[in-house]
């Protein structure tokens, strides 16, 4: 790692003013992405844990990663602490003075050695009228926002998951934890400290308030979305007077916080808007850009969310999103023998064209395998991500990954039902999703192209997402386009390659055809339409071998 800090300050100092590093391991578990290894009958069935857990291991060559091991924790942990009380301003209302019963509970619960534990969590207050911080290391109560009636009414609610409440408390105390900070020093191991932290402090403040006489009610189980909106920290301000309520003077107010580094990124924009540019309203594509750059405090810290390093077997983190996806209540039809043409590959390069004019002939079940397999099929098999048979395709992506999903849908193949099918690479199998298609729908979701009803086979490209954003995070996005990109690529070289003309058609209503898919257009979305059909008025024979390359 080049520029690591040495201390904790510089640590700080990385950090204050750029987006947290997760050293490297990046994944982050969701419910859906697990339930996904689900779909495929070779994978393992793990929870969520489990792959957590996985995830989790220590590798002596990874260990220099992590700042932890070149850094005093409580010395880190002292330099957070007291940079975040330095932040909390004096209250001279009496908001500060509220909470008398958890208040002086957690203070001297804390003071039993349990404040260096408080660097992982967040602690809130409340009552019926106000959420506040509490501050560990000076016991300062900072109010964040006004309750309303119908807050309080819900998060009261929200805390009876599994039977009535003992009482309406006069007072609650949150226990919020904070995995990033954590993991800034181990890595994904920070989440496990964090709850063991989280664990030590609750049972400090349990036995406190056994000290002072005070009756505690521990509340495991609630509804998580509604405690969490109720916590959120939304800094709370007294109504302005009329002089203080103009923009213009709050904007000032707000550049004072910022470092010289954001104020002259702020400075580019703000004389761009002086100048009429409206950037907000604008292309989203170059707001993305620019929010996925690598900065020079990206590369002065860990690259691994940055480069899309191959997969590995050993050190490497396990993939918690199955790499095939697959239809498992769905017919299967298993295609024909693929076979290579004789073409090479600059003579399908040179002779590369969009080509719209298609004529009525079928497309033989050959060509439809082929096409298949050159373009997208399995080629051979590595270890990687925690697998040891990890299918590798013909197309490149990032991190093999690969992101791309590759749908058909069948018109004119010979000896194949019309439908809609799913390519399965890795048994080179198509699966039916569905016995027909509206084809004049698909027409009017290509935007009325022509050429489109004329296809023997109009192929749909998908990015599925959360295939990439485990490891890449942010970039995952742009990422997937350039897979997707690579995928496309090969479709017209293999199309070119078997004599069928191909165009591909970037232009489509994405909601109706993720419907049509039956995607969610989150974790996989719409990105491209392929025509491909036998050529009219064709002249050519490209030749075909009937080798296969052993996978």
């Amino acid at each position: 790692m080049r520029n690591r800090p040495e201390s904790p300050a510089e640590l700080f100092e990385q950090l204050q003013y750029s987006p947290i590093d997760w050293p490297w391991k990046t994944t982050r578990l969701r419910r859906d992405p697990v339930q996904d290894v689900r779909q495929r009958a070779s994978a393992a069935h793990p929870t969520a844990a489990e792959v957590y857990h996985r995830n989790s291991y220590l590798f002596p060559s990874r260990l220099g990663e992590l700042p932890a091991a070149w850094l005093d924790a409580d010395d880190v942990r002292a330099e957070f602490l007291e940079r975040q009380a330095a932040a909390i301003p004096q209250t001279p209302s009496t908001d500060g003075e509220r909470f008398p019963i958890a208040a002086p509970i957690l203070f001297k619960a804390l003071r039993r050695g349990r404040v260096p534990f408080c660097y992982g969590l967040e602690l809130r207050l409340s009552d019926d009228s106000v959420l506040a911080r509490y501050e560990p290391l000076t016991g300062r109560r900072e109010p964040l926002r006004r309750n309303t009636r119908e807050e309080s009414q819900a998060l009261a609610e929200a805390l009876t998951t599994f039977g009535p409440s003992t009482g309406d408390p006069a007072e609650r105390l949150f226990v919020i934890a904070s995995f990033p900070r954590n993991e800034v020093l181990y890595g994904v191991r920070g989440y496990r400290r964090t709850l063991m932290e989280a664990g030590r402090v609750i049972d400090a403040i349990i036995e406190e308030s056994g000290r002072q006489g005070r009756a505690l009610s521990l509340i495991l189980d609630f509804f998580d979305s509604i405690v969490n909106a109720a916590g959120r920290a939304r800094v709370w301000r007294p109504p302005m007077t009329q002089t203080e309520a103009s923009k213009r003077a709050e904007l000032h107010a707000l550049v004072d916080l910022l470092s010289e580094y954001e104020c002259e990124h702020l400075e580019a924009v703000l004389g761009d808007v002086a100048a009429g540019d409206r950037f907000w309203e604008r292309d989203v594509g170059i707001m993305y850009n620019e929010y996925v750059k690598a900065r020079y405090f990206d590369l002065s810290r860990n690259l691994s969310s940055l480069v899309p390093a191959g997969p590995a077997y050993d050190d490497a983190p396990f993939a918690p999103i199955p790499l095939v996806k697959s239809y498992p209540k769905a017919t299967r039809v298993q295609l024909a023998e693929p076979t290579h043409p004789i073409v090479g590959a600059a003579d399908a390069m040179l002779s590369r064209r969009s080509r719209r004019a298609y004529s009525s002939e079928a497309m033989s079940p050959a060509q439809l395998s082929s096409l298949l397999h050159l373009s997208a099929g399995v080629t051979c098999y590595a270890e990687g991500y925690g697998y040891r048979r990890w299918p590798l395709r013909s197309f490149a992506s990032s991190g093999g990954l690969q992101t791309p999903e590759l749908y058909a849908f069948v018109r004119s193949v010979e000896g194949l039902s019309s439908g809609l099918y799913h390519y399965q690479p890795v048994d080179h199998e198509i699966e039916l999703l569905a016995d027909a298609f509206d084809d004049g729908l698909l027409a009017a979701i290509g935007l009325g192209q022509p050429f489109i009803k004329t296809a023997a086979v109009v192929f749909a490209i998908t990015g599925y997402y959360a295939r990439a954003r485990w490891k890449y995070g942010e970039r995952s996005f742009r990422y997937m386009c350039m897979d997707v990109g690579f995928l496309g690529e090969n479709l017209y070289l293999a199309a070119e390659a078997l004599g069928l003309g191909a165009c591909a058609i970037a232009g489509f209503i994405d909601d109706a055809l993720e419907r049509m898919l039956g995607v969610d257009a989150r974790e996989e979305m719409a990105m491209l339409l392929f025509a491909v059909g036998c050529l009219d008025g064709q002249d050519r024979d490209p030749g075909i071998s009937s080798s296969r390359t052993q996978t």
